[in-house]
């Protein structure tokens, strides 16, 4: 057994894009290229049970637009629900 025979690290997931490619996407979502922007995920694949509560989403999404970061909600059309429960 040799070094090379050992598993290698993974390695972290890169996401690369260009110039261009942000801007459109911040112009189609007025979206400011010039503020953090966070993604959130509310749905949940097998229903409620395993859904981290709309309320608490709610809650950090404020803190963290009073921060200066935007907040972008994504999802399927099945978890449309969890997205308007979190911004009433």
């Amino acid at each position: 057994l040799s070094a090379k025979d050992l598993p290698q690290p993974l390695l972290w997931p890169q996401l690369q894009v260009s110039e261009g490619e942000k801007s459109l996407t911040c112009s189609q979502f007025s979206l400011s290229a010039e503020r953090p922007i966070i993604g959130f995920c509310p749905g949940a694949e097998f229903g409620p049970a395993k859904r981290w509560p709309h309320y608490h989403y709610a809650e950090l999404a404020k803190q963290l637009i009073d921060e200066g970061h935007q907040i972008v909600l994504f999802g399927s059309a099945k978890d449309h629900e969890a997205g308007n429960e979190i911004l009433a």
